[in-house]
């Protein structure tokens, strides 16, 4: 039985090629079964040129719409475009930026960016900085007024909990003293929470002109990271909470909207939701994980999401070498998925950018980077250089670490 490596493509160009080659150049172990890396240690790009480029911005949302602006006024249409991502909790931001400029979109493989768990309990303690306990049409949806009350939980019996629950969204002015009546039955550590809880939400008006603080101090006032954290299976779960909490947190702040201004934004967007309605904007950009890239193909890809820790994402005690070897995997997938450009959706910083000329790929340096270890091992830079040399008649030689 004889093996032939079919290492060459012809979807994409020289660039993508090298920089594959660099990458799986650090995996030791290839799984055999995956068609997409079989035999590629060495990969060759025969196809048309591959552009690539970093983004311009600092700002996901801001260089997200500068590279498919110009991306549309070259090609005037979105329909062979991507956004990959490792974990859709940096679709966050990207959705938002889509929908503020109206661009269309298709999300594949997740739940649309409203009906999220995590932002619909922060859009409903945004609710209460808005005096929803006043008005409750000011809440961005009347059911998720239970998330004031099961998150975190209260320990409220099971076949009691749907009874509060309703009681609390037909009268959320009662909340408070529905907490404070609770916390009389009780006793000990449960009956502090419950008027620490009762207390906060009084407060929480304080905020109707800085929400962002507001949402960051009900994090910490009531422990919902730690509930997170020990309600979730695995690590991950509990990661993807927290960045998904995180980059909404970041828009919030970027808007500097009062809390009902910015309800009524979020009303406005979620009606531009476009993931919503399977049927609509067939012709609009794609945004999906990694994973359900595998087999694609797009003339234009952009990676986003990558900084060491999300991308490769792995567990703080865990240096399995395997999981990291697929997690390699995912990025070649990423880029090789390119066909006429790849744009990275970050902008190195002063230091990265020389360390990048230099193709220092060392991970133990003193100042750990922000960026993903998997652009540092692809060579990007480097791989320009070596391409732009093939023209020259007397290529200077290339300074390397």
């Amino acid at each position: 039985l004889n093996r032939f490596d079919l290492s060459t493509s012809f979807r994409f160009g020289h660039q993508i090629g090298m920089m594959a080659t660099n990458l799986l150049a650090h995996n030791t172990q290839m799984k055999k079964e995956d068609d997409d890396e079989k035999g590629m240690q060495s990969v060759i790009g025969k196809g048309a040129d591959t552009e690539f480029a970093f983004a311009q911005y600092d700002k996901t949302g801001k260089a997200l719409l500068s590279e498919i602006k110009q991306w549309g006024n070259r090609v005037g249409t979105l329909t062979n475009a991507a956004v990959l991502v490792r974990l859709y909790s940096d679709m966050v931001p990207i959705q938002l930026a889509l929908m503020h400029r109206k661009v269309p979109y298709q999300l594949h493989g997740d739940s649309p960016l409203f009906e999220n768990r995590q932002i619909r309990m922060l859009m409903a303690y945004i609710g209460v900085m808005a005096g929803g306990f006043d008005d409750a049409s000011v809440f961005y949806n009347r059911d998720d007024i239970s998330y004031l009350m099961t998150v975190p939980s209260l320990g409220i019996a099971p076949n009691q909990r749907k009874i509060i629950n309703q009681r609390a969204i037909d009268s959320p002015h009662l909340i408070p003293q529905m907490l404070e009546s609770m916390a009389d039955e009780a006793n000990g550590w449960r009956a502090k929470k419950l008027l620490e809880r009762a207390d906060w939400l009084r407060s929480l008006t304080l905020y109707s002109k800085q929400p962002d603080k507001g949402i960051i101090n009900t994090l910490d006032k009531l422990g919902i990271y730690r509930y997170f954290e020990n309600t979730s299976s695995k690590d991950i779960q509990y990661n993807e909470k927290v960045a998904t909490c995180e980059s909404f947190i970041a828009y919030v702040a970027g808007v500097k909207l009062d809390a009902l201004s910015l309800l009524n934004e979020l009303k406005g967007l979620a009606g531009l939701d476009q993931s919503r309605n399977k049927n609509a904007h067939k012709d609009g950009l794609h945004l999906m994980s990694l994973h359900k890239a595998k087999g694609l193909e797009f003339d234009l890809v952009i990676m986003a999401g990558l900084k060491e820790g999300q991308f490769p994402y792995y567990e703080t005690n865990n240096t399995d070498l395997t999981l990291l070897e697929a997690e390699r995997r995912l990025f070649y997938v990423g880029i090789t998925r390119a066909k006429q450009r790849l744009v990275l959706l970050t902008k190195p910083d002063k230091a990265e950018t020389k360390r990048l000329d230099q193709a220092d790929r060392a991970i133990n340096t003193k100042k750990v980077s922000d960026l993903s270890r998997f652009i540092f091992e692809s060579q990007p830079v480097l791989c320009q250089k070596v391409l732009s040399r093939q023209v020259e008649q007397k290529p200077v030689a290339l300074e390397v670490k």
